[in-house]
């Protein structure tokens, strides 16, 4: 994990970093207890990928 991740401020599965209208969503705990988060709301690594269109 890195610093940004353990301090709240990126997601713990794609390790972007979130930004001001990004959105985020608790996803654990740390082993020392800190709150963990994850992309959430179609943003970032929670995003679907658009369909194809033939």
């Amino acid at each position: 994990m890195t610093p940004l991740q353990l301090e709240g401020h990126a997601c713990i599965r794609c390790g972007r970093a979130f930004i001001p209208g990004s959105t985020s969503a608790p996803d654990g705990y740390s082993d020392d207890g800190r709150q963990l988060f994850a992309c959430s709301a179609g943003w970032g690594c929670s995003a679907e990928l658009p369909e194809e269109k033939p």
